[in-house]
């Protein structure tokens, strides 16, 4: 029963209001190619309605974007299979004149997007709200930097200005008081069953948490507070250099230097890796590969400090050869480490517009739901109900059996006659 209870208390809670929890889904983006030097990637997306009658289109999250971006029905160099908005079945479209665009960099190879820019409604569930925003439809795509390029239709625009610049996403939500809050959490633990929580924080899902003040409030949600970052025992300090943490980076993006102290301590364990020329990922050779040859990343921030499992960051190719998710920029000068979707599976984030020149980040350790108390409390409960049970029945230090009677009627009205079973159960201690 106080099982039962305890259950229930987490599973049947009542909805809060303006809080919203929004089912994503990741979406692989390389088919499996041993010759390749890409691992597969992919995009966290979720279901976004867009005009009207609205379109569902599927938005990959992108917290470096205020405006959103989706393909056009008419795009060229697009893949046929991407969900493609037509902006001309939309009676509430707006604009179509001015042309911009949009540059995606990976590695030494970039992709760059070109359209007309809209203003639109946009939908969160079945709530349309009420406000044209800005919306770049692209019409051509070039280059090869976005390995998701053949199955992306778009992307949500989540930086910091779309939290509290009219237009943006979240500030229209809020301001129209759709949301409770100008709040956005990242729950992408499990592949097929994401969570983006909208209007405020999921505290189930939320262990020991550390707020930290968000810096560069208009590109990217970044913080001045890396410390280090470790692999195995051995660590590189780094004294408060600055991180951005978006969603829109597949890979762990590194100095030069912390790049080359990796590829050290992964040469001290016996094994060949290197960066490669053109993704500039760290990859590796040898004969049986598996990722428990490799450590866990180890990231500190402030006096905290973040695991990232190999599993993680880690994909191995036919036990010969490992690819690393791991960036290293070509340029020794770059300041900024982007710590990309391999740190947000293993942690929940929240990013919270506090007001128009302020913001902060939120790490929790934990997102799994369950508390190491709970389940203590758990253990307690379920040996409390042994005991019980065994009291109640009598059974002592040695086995015992009991017995039990059923009786059987049969059911086709054609006889009385009772059948008897019996059946020996058995208790042990």
């Amino acid at each position: 029963f106080f099982l039962f209870a305890l259950i229930s208390s987490r599973v049947q809670r009542k909805p809060r209001v303006g809080v919203f929890t929004l089912k994503g889904h990741f979406m692989t983006t390389r088919s499996d190619n041993p010759t390749s030097n890409v691992p597969r990637i992919g995009e966290y997306f979720m279901d976004v309605q867009i005009g009207t009658p609205s379109q569902p289109i599927s938005l990959f999250f992108d917290t470096e974007l205020f405006t959103s971006w989706v393909l056009d029905n008419s795009c060229l160099g697009c893949n046929s299979n991407s969900t493609k908005f037509n902006p001309k079945l939309s009676t509430t479209a707006r604009g179509g004149y001015s042309i911009m665009g949009y540059s995606y960099s990976s590695g030494n190879k970039s992709t760059n997007l070109t359209g007309k820019q809209y203003r639109d409604y946009y939908g969160l569930e079945d709530k349309l709200i009420p406000s044209e925003m800005p919306l770049l439809v692209v019409n051509e795509v070039a280059g090869k930097a976005m390995e998701y390029e053949e199955q992306t239709s778009g992307a949500l625009g989540l930086n910091f200005e779309a939290f509290t610049k009219p237009g943006g996403y979240v500030y229209e939500l809020f301001t129209r008081g759709i949301i409770a809050e100008p709040l956005i959490g990242f729950n992408l633990r499990q592949a097929y069953n994401t969570e983006c929580i909208l209007g405020g924080e999921d505290r189930d899902k939320i262990g020991e948490q550390k707020t930290y003040t968000a810096l560069n409030l208009k590109q990217n949600w970044e913080i001045k507070g890396l410390t280090g970052i470790a692999y195995g025992n051995q660590y590189i300090n780094l004294y408060e250099q600055k991180v951005i943490f978006s969603t829109s980076h597949q890979y762990i993006v590194v100095q030069n230097k912390i790049g080359r102290f990796i590829l050290s301590q992964l040469g001290y364990n016996g094994m060949n890796c290197w960066i490669d020329d053109v993704s500039y990922l760290i990859l590796c050779s040898g004969n049986y590969l598996k990722v428990k040859d490799f450590m866990d990343l180890k990231i500190g921030l402030y006096t905290d400090e973040y695991i990232i499992p190999a599993k993680e960051y880690v994909e191995v190719v036919m036990s010969t050869t490992a690819l690393l998710k791991i960036q290293v920029y070509p340029d020794a000068d770059q300041k900024a480490v982007v710590l990309g979707t391999p740190f947000f599976r293993n942690h929940y984030i929240t990013f919270n517009a506090t007001g128009i020149n302020s913001g902060t980040i939120s790490i929790a350790k934990d997102s799994e739901g369950i508390s190491l108390l709970e389940v203590v409390v758990v253990i307690v409960l379920m040996l409390v109900c042994g005991i019980i049970w065994a009291v109640w029945y009598g059974v002592s230090s040695t086995k015992e059996q009991s017995s039990l009677t059923m009786e059987l009627l049969p059911t086709d009205g054609t006889t009385r006659r009772r059948r008897q079973y019996s059946l020996s159960i058995s208790f042990i201690i």
